[in-house]
């Protein structure tokens, strides 16, 4: 493998530096030229380098994000020439453009297929400072700019930029080129962390709870927010979204995540889920996480290896023991090797079961937080557990952000975008004046939007949504006097009884109205979303029978057109058909006698 020079944070060029000095000077340096021999070596140089870089380029086997940094170095070789400020430099310059192509042609022979994790974020970060290098040639004022001190100062830094993220490559060569009997080994060590697949943002499971991003232009303000955190180096390690209920935290979490996607920057993802028994583990989100970054970065791979080989007991250890081992021991061994601004996602954290194991996952994660290369993206709810370590005094301070606290005209327009988009295959089209009441009685609740737009339009034939519409509206306009008027939730509340009292009609024989009582109990009680054909026989119903019943909850309850799961799709009908003060008239449940009777 060729030498390369070891560049790190703390020896990088300095701005107002115009040399390109290495840490490791090549003997190179030392060989006093004339001007004339200097050019022609240089030209010699560069003949090389672009024969061999053109040969990559144009091979079969180099994937997209490797042409593309093989191709922008093609392109600017005599503009970082023209900003060497000396012999001695171009020479040193020669030297390291050779290493940097050594390492592409050897990343390139190693890995025929298109790379992920880590790697594509070097790849990606790579094409990005060439991109705004060639921007200078693209102007064609290569000159005038190489005569200003503060735009060669630009060059200068790009490169260094470029020549830390190829030494970044040529680590993780260095762990790729493990045989294949010790990346088995590593596998079969990893596995014992048994992370919660189920838990992953984009999951199966998210599907059964219908979990999606934002809808186009909506929530612009708060992701360009959460954006901008993850850009700037010097933001907070820690960014807490938090939001009542319903205020649309996790489609905000999808879409973030989406996006780190798109940039190489998701690290790994755990969202908790009150819904699922796996996903309400506290003690599950560290091993999880640590899985999911092993997959992301094969440096952090190796280095977590060697804990568990060591020390296998970490994984059965207490949250606090199992952050210090699988997370920041691995991550500080090879830090350097860990691109800057990935995100670590754990969203819902406040529906775990387990309040204690929360409240020590919090504190553990803000005392670590600052020694990591990384950012953690935390929601949940404003619960006080949460808010006592997010906002205590003696921790870490995380950047916090507010849903509830966003203008309430931000949040209606948002909500009416929503809306409309959910009703724009309704011929004809519902009225603004309908929309507009629609979007008043949501206040700042998405999921009060999502769970009206559900049920007016499901998408089932022989609804007739206008019908569903005008009912809806006549329901929400009758005064009720059922829920406290304390209770911040009251309006979804309300829309829950009136959807609930619409498919518990008096059409219904005594009979066909006990047994949807006893699916949407079970729905409800049991502790994880469960399949048609188990449920059905667990009450001794067909699945036509099963189906029949849950038809008129669709917009409640998850109900799998083929093969699928089961279950409520948010928390908080959950908590509304739970809460004694909200239960409707028709469904009084006793959670434990019905529980008992499951089991």
């Amino acid at each position: 493998m060729p030498s390369s020079v070891s560049i790190s944070a703390a020896n990088q060029v300095p701005a107002g530096t115009i040399t390109l000095t290495s840490v490791t000077p090549s003997p190179a340096t030392s060989v006093p030229m004339s001007a004339t021999h200097e050019s022609d070596s240089w030209e010699v140089a560069k003949s090389v380098l672009d024969t061999t870089l053109n040969l990559l380029l144009q091979s079969s086997d180099a994937f997209g994000p490797l042409k593309s940094a093989i191709g922008g170095l093609v392109g600017v070789i005599n503009l970082f020439k023209s900003a060497a400020a000396n012999r001695e430099d171009h020479s040193q310059l020669e030297s390291e453009l050779g290493d940097m192509v050594a390492t592409l042609k050897q990343y390139g022979q190693l890995n025929p297929k298109e790379p992920g994790g880590s790697v594509a974020r070097i790849l990606l970060r790579i094409h990005e400072e060439l991109t705004e290098v060639k921007k200078i040639q693209s102007h064609g004022r290569i000159r005038q700019f190489i005569e200003a001190t503060k735009d060669k100062d630009d060059i200068i830094k790009r490169y260094r930029t470029i020549q830390t993220l190829i030494q970044q490559l040529q680590t993780d060569i260095l762990f790729q080129s493990l045989d294949h009997t010790k990346k088995v080994d590593q596998r079969t060590l990893l596995a014992i962390l048994f992370p919660v697949h189920d838990a992953c943002y984009n999951s199966s499971y998210s599907e059964t709870i219908r979990r999606h991003g934002c809808t186009a232009k909506t929530c612009e303000g708060t992701l360009a927010d959460l954006k901008d955190w993850v850009n700037n180096p010097d933001s907070s390690k820690v960014c807490w979204l938090n939001g009542m209920a319903g205020t649309g935290k996790t489609t905000i979490m999808y879409s973030l995540c989406e996006w780190l996607e798109t940039q190489k920057l998701l690290g790994a993802n755990f969202c908790c889920s009150r819904l699922s028994d796996a996903c309400q583990k506290a003690h599950a989100i560290v091993p999880s996480i640590a899985f999911q970054l092993a997959g992301y970065s094969s440096a952090f791979q190796s280095s977590l290896s060697e804990v568990i080989e060591q020390e296998p007991h970490t994984i059965s250890s207490n949250v606090e023991t199992q952050f210090s081992k699988l997370l920041v021991q691995p991550m500080k061994a090879v830090q350097n090797n860990i691109p800057p601004s990935v995100v670590i996602v754990i969203d819902a954290l406040d529906e775990c079961e387990n309040g204690s194991l929360v409240e020590l996952l919090l504190q553990t994660l803000l005392k670590f937080a600052s020694q990591l290369p990384i950012k953690f993206f935390v929601t949940s709810r404003p619960e006080p557990l949460v808010q006592c370590n997010m906002l205590g005094t003696n921790g870490y301070r995380p950047l916090v952000l507010h849903l509830h606290d966003i203008e309430r005209s931000l949040v209606e327009a948002d909500i009416q975008r929503y809306l409309l988009d959910m009703f724009s295959n309704i011929n004809p089209s519902f009225s603004r004046d309908d929309i507009s009441q629609l979007t008043k009685l949501a206040g700042k609740l998405f999921v009060y939007a999502s769970t009206v737009a559900r049920y007016i339009n499901p998408g089932v034939y022989g609804v007739n949504p206008h019908n569903r519409l005008k009912a809806m509206l006549k329901m929400a306009s009758i005064p009720t006097t059922r829920t406290n008027t304390k209770n911040p939730y009251k309006d979804l509340d309300e829309l829950y009884h009136n959807i609930l009292a619409a498919a518990l009609n008096s059409e219904l024989e005594d009979e066909e109205t006990h047994i949807m009582e006893l699916v949407l109990r079970t729905v409800i009680c049991v502790k994880e979303p469960m399949a048609a054909d188990a449920m059905a026989s667990l009450l001794n119903i067909t699945v036509k029978e099963l189906k029949q019943c849950l038809g008129p909850l669709q917009s409640v309850v998850h109900v799998p057109k083929q093969e699928g799961l089961i279950a409520p799709l948010h928390a908080s009908f959950s908590d509304y058909m739970l809460d004694h003060c909200s239960v409707a008239e028709k469904l009084s449940i006793v959670k434990s006698l019905h529980s008992n009777a499951l089991t």
